[in-house]
């Protein structure tokens, strides 16, 4: 029974540890993507501001 209930502990922690380094993944994935996606609206932007800067000029 101690042995059981052990291995079930066991399994429960490392269900929690797998799960949280998940999210922690998806996380880091989501906020290197949103990141990624501002510095590229961001070069957007710039780019349309120089090419209209410059053709005003």
């Amino acid at each position: 029974m101690i042995h059981n209930q052990t291995y079930m502990i066991i399994l429960i922690v490392s269900a929690i540890i797998l799960i949280s380094e998940l999210s922690s993944i998806a996380a880091g994935y989501l906020l290197s993507d949103i990141v990624l996606a501002l510095y590229v609206s961001y070069l957007i932007k710039t780019f349309f501001i120089r090419t209209v800067v410059t053709k005003e000029f």
